[in-house]
């Protein structure tokens, strides 16, 4: 990474990462993970592509990419072990990678596994509230225990000719499993008048979320090319909490509720693009349906509530680099349109979703950069559920079924100055959002008399300004990379 001073590899998480954002990372054109990268010699690799502003072909968006051009897979097994041990408390994250290349075909293995096992985490909450023209107020303070384990295992097949194609199918399977055990001691007031209780919230988690990923990308005659992508798994999780406590010994709350959670979602997209010299053109279609269906019995329901959603996105995008690549530029126009379906509530909504990006590099190191975009804001399957559960006392918690789709637009203006030594980056930015899908996300609502009185919390619009700034000062290689894109 030293070839490469926008990049840095995190010696915790082993994910690579800018200092300006997220990056995506690619090896030929193809989706990886870190572990590939592991596998790939410094002889074998021909040149590294940076892309501050990437073709939809990596992703576009405002994530950087990372494209790893090699001279050609070597064929035979590559492989290794990473291992990674806490010392404070139970805690290890390992994983194995193996790979291996003959021709145009390349076969990967890679285990996850993650673990950890704390007993002595500090948790602290409160509620206030009045019902009745009497005030609550709960404090509770308390100890957790907390674990969980997850095993990662993805077994992934890639067939390829440089500029010619590249096929992929990728095939995981994710097993979690938490356990989560908190001893309180809770001061309950009424209209000021204390309470001493003692209470034990326990939570038990099991999932197992299998996946399909097929990708193909193909390139065309006279500079054109098309990608395919289609994307299908299935989320199959059971829980148990239970949540009791005692004043004097005696039990005041007793409350267990079990989820069994089923979910499956199918993702596609199809895009063509064609490039005239410094300027290139790409038109697509994205497609996605969520389907899911929850079991949950406690103290209020024993009920089976079933939630839709789809969405589809059309748009064109067109980006060109000028004046020796130090004017960059993006325009994409598009619409996008999401449907929810509930046993309340059937609708689609749609949103005109354009996005501008600017770049001008002033200095070799200095770079502007300003943009606006508008999105779809989508309510999650969770935030439609309208199944009761338990929150405190007198005080339950349901999703919203007649939520709908909103929008949200960001205009920014950021800076970045790099050399040898320093890193800096200055952004500001400046957000509308029209934005039903939080407010209301949830009614609280407060038990009375055996009766429900609920109160909804209602926001139809808001701005938000921000901004940030960064400076890390490490020192760099004096050449900055071998060969770059941006």
């Amino acid at each position: 990474m030293e070839k490469v001073p926008q990049l840095r590899l995190d010696p915790l998480s082993q994910k690579l990462a800018s200092q300006a954002g997220s990056v995506n990372l690619f090896i030929n054109g193809v989706a990886a993970s870190e572990q590939e990268l592991k596998t790939l010699r410094p002889e074998d690799i021909k040149t590294i592509e940076y892309y501050d502003l990437p073709p939809m072909r990596y992703g576009g968006g405002d994530s950087k990419a990372v494209n790893v051009v090699t001279k050609g897979a070597v064929a035979g097994f590559y492989g290794g072990v990473d291992l990674s041990h806490g010392t404070s408390h139970s805690y290890f994250n390992d994983g194995l990678y193996l790979k291996y290349n003959r021709g145009k075909g390349q076969l990967m293995l890679r285990y996850e596994t993650n673990y950890k096992n704390d007993k002595n985490i500090g948790e602290w909450e409160r509620y206030t509230y009045t019902l009745h023209d009497v005030d609550y107020v709960k404090e509770a303070t308390g100890r957790c225990h907390l674990m969980y384990f997850v095993n990662n295992i993805n077994l992934q097949y890639t067939n390829q000719k440089q500029d010619n194609y590249i096929f992929q199918a990728l095939a995981s399977t994710n097993v979690l499993e938490t356990e989560n055990t908190v001893n309180t001691d809770i001061d309950w007031f009424v209209d000021e008048i204390l309470n001493e209780r003692t209470g034990v919230s326990r939570s038990l988690q099991h999932s197992v979320s299998p996946s399909l990923n097929l990708y193909l990308w193909k390139q065309l005659d006279k500079k054109q090319e098309i990608i395919a992508n289609l994307v299908g798994t299935y989320f199959d999780a059971f829980g148990d909490n239970k949540e009791e406590e005692w004043m004097a010994e005696v039990p005041v709350l007793n409350d267990r509720q079990t989820m069994q959670n089923n979910k499956y979602s199918v993702i596609g997209e199809g895009m063509y693009s064609k490039h005239f010299g410094h300027v290139s053109l790409s038109v697509g279609e994205q497609f996605s349906y969520e389907h899911l269906a929850s079991l949950i019995d406690n103290s209020f329901v024993n009920d089976r509530y079933v939630t839709e959603l789809i969405s589809t996105q059309t748009y064109a995008e067109v980006d060109g680099r000028h004046l020796d690549n130090k004017l960059q530029w993006r325009l994409s126009l598009g619409a996008s349109g999401c449907y929810t379906g509930s046993r309340e509530v059937e609708e689609w909504n749609w949103v005109f979703t354009p996005r501008l990006t600017v770049g001008y590099q002033i200095l070799p190191t200095l770079l502007v950069r300003a943009g606006f975009s508008q999105y779809n804001t989508s309510p999650s399957l969770s935030q439609l559920n309208n199944s009761a559960t338990l929150v405190s006392d007198n005080i339950i918690q349901r999703g919203n079924p007649y939520l709908k789709s909103g929008f949200a637009n960001t205009t920014f203006l950021g800076l970045s100055y790099t050399n040898n030594w320093l890193a800096v980056y200055l952004t500001g930015s400046f957000q509308y959002a029209n934005m039903p899908t939080r407010f209301p996300s949830c009614k609280i609502t407060l038990l009375e008399n055996n009766g429900l009185q609920s109160v909804f919390l209602r926001c139809s619009a808001k701005s938000r300004y921000s901004s940030s700034g960064k400076a890390v000062c490490s020192k760099r290689s004096a050449k900055p990379y071998s060969e770059s894109s941006v």
